[in-house]
């Protein structure tokens, strides 16, 4: 049976994600990134994202796309942890 990749994502949102979440965390600022909060904003009611990516000009600019798409949300934002300021001085 041929299986359609793009649908399983919603799919495990669907099953495994509160339903009363409205906060997407996204890992990556890429196309999937893109498509990931594209996926979620059709079966949850997401109004805040936040984003890390490794590249702070690569988040920014997901952060500034997705507002212009998605007008309604709170912001995107770009985190940067401790872990990877500590694993850059090792």
């Amino acid at each position: 049976i041929p299986c359609d990749r793009r649908l399983l994502f919603p799919a495990g949102a669907i099953l495994l994600a509160r339903k009363d979440a409205h906060h997407l965390a996204v890992i990556g600022a890429g196309a999937q990134g893109r498509s990931h909060l594209a996926a979620m904003m059709e079966v949850r009611d997401i109004q805040k994202v936040t984003v890390y990516d490794q590249r702070r000009e690569a988040a920014k600019k997901y952060q500034k796309e997705m507002e212009e798409i998605y007008n309604h949300l709170q912001g995107a934002k770009h985190l940067e942890t401790e872990e990877r300021k500590n694993a850059s001085h090792q």
